[in-house]
């Protein structure tokens, strides 16, 4: 069942995205003046799940949307994980 979503939790939700945003964007600068690629690989994973954790849509509550995020997070997970442990990619 979905719900509706909130000013409060609106606002909430953009405000930490954009922290999120404003944190890699730093972070991006001393990877750049490190010459640092997987510091920048570490970065965008990082950056892309603090997002995902605040999504407006994510006041829905919506299995469909709830299935997303889980796939979405579950990705990013693996590729946080040694390459010997890599998840299989068919199983979300």
């Amino acid at each position: 069942m979905s719900r509706s979503p909130t000013f409060s939790e609106t606002r909430d939700s953009l405000h930490k995205i954009c922290e999120a945003a404003q944190r890699g964007l730093f972070d991006l600068g001393r990877c750049r003046e490190a010459y640092d690629e997987e510091a920048l690989s570490r970065l965008v994973i990082s950056t892309s799940k603090a997002i995902l954790e605040h999504l407006p849509c994510l006041q829905f509550e919506t299995d469909d949307i709830e299935y997303a995020d889980s796939n979405y997070g579950y990705v990013l997970n693996c590729m946080t994980v040694p390459e010997s442990l890599v998840c299989p990619p068919d199983q979300p």
